[in-house]
């Protein structure tokens, strides 16, 4: 990687690189300080808390809620997916990415806490995101949703995780999705593409990507072959999926791996916006939201959403 971060970015790379370092249990302290506080609120909206009981695993998953606080309407949904490897974070951790779509465009949001890999490996994550949208889909009338505007979303590995539900989606047959909106996602395990190997950047680098991609895969043997939904750069094709943007850095790791699965989508005649935003390291537009190329980002991921909202629907199968 030889292009100059942007300069209203170099600060908090530096920052971000001594603190933030692929070892596991420096992730796992980091998660138990994004955790902190659970009962964290976005101010001047609603904000709410459920349990959803996992149907895989024992126990339940902690959703929040965030919408206005008297709609007089039923209202968009976003199912959002938090970032953070796959073994850190939570919805409070995403406040800012979550208040950037309510601020869009009247909506209600839903964010799982999902299992993160400090505490169990795939297919953990995967499966309380399928268990949170089919609790979504089943309270639309209590949450207040329309079930025809129904988008999914995250940054990071919450992009990844959208795309993996997509794809079990696309198995099931029995749910429609309007819009996608995988944000520089983690899709692919291997590490292999240029923009992935050797990548020294700050936030995310190629140590810290194959460290989580290790705890996250790892209640799979050797001999397995990783499935999609684990890792969805293994899918054969994404055709059938919901019209999608994304955004990403020219210094993310992640940057191979999303203007293949955009090429990937057109190939297979699915509508798909990118933007690319140079000299941008990885999560850029969380880690210094005013700078120029963020204020940048964050308007394009507005707009396009906006844009979703007033003029996709996709009616659930009867």
């Amino acid at each position: 990687m030889t292009q100059e971060v942007h300069p209203e970015l170099v600060k908090a790379g530096k920052l971000f690189k001594f603190i933030f370092r692929p070892n596991r249990v420096l992730l796992g302290i980091f998660h138990r300080l994004t955790n902190r506080n659970p009962k964290a609120k976005i101010r001047g909206f609603k904000n709410d808390t459920y349990l959803v009981r996992r149907s895989r695993a024992e126990g339940d998953v902690r959703v929040r809620v965030y919408g206005p606080h008297e709609p007089r309407y039923e209202l968009p949904v976003l199912l959002y997916l938090h970032g953070g490897g796959l073994c850190i974070n939570s919805p409070e951790a995403a406040h800012c990415e979550i208040s950037n779509f309510l601020k869009a465009c009247p909506c209600i949001v839903v964010a799982p806490d999902y299992t993160k890999t400090v505490h169990a490996p795939y297919p953990a994550a995967i499966n309380d995101c399928e268990d949170t949208l089919d609790w979504l889909l089943d309270n639309a009338q209590m949450l207040g949703v329309r079930t025809d505007k129904l988008i999914i979303g995250g940054h990071s590995a919450g992009g990844g995780l959208t795309v993996a539900l997509l794809l079990r989606i696309r198995e099931r047959g029995d749910i429609s999705v309007a819009y996608q909106m995988p944000i520089y996602p983690m899709m692919d395990h291997r590490s292999s593409t240029e923009s992935a190997r050797n990548n020294t950047m700050p936030v995310w680098n190629t140590k810290l990507n194959k460290l989580a991609w290790k705890m996250y895969l790892g209640g799979l043997s050797e001999s397995q072959k990783i499935p999609f939904d684990a890792a969805p750069a293994q899918a054969e094709d994404y055709a059938g999926l919901p019209p999608a943007m994304t955004f990403v850095g020219g210094l993310d790791p992640f940057l191979d791996e999303t203007l293949n699965y955009v090429e990937s989508l057109k190939r297979d005649n699915v509508p798909v916006e990118m933007e690319i935003f140079d000299q941008c390291y990885h999560a850029f537009d969380l880690v210094v939201p005013n700078a120029a190329p963020s204020r940048a980002a964050i308007a394009f991921m507005q707009k396009k959403f906006s844009e979703a909202v007033n003029t996709l629907s996709a009616p659930q199968p009867k």
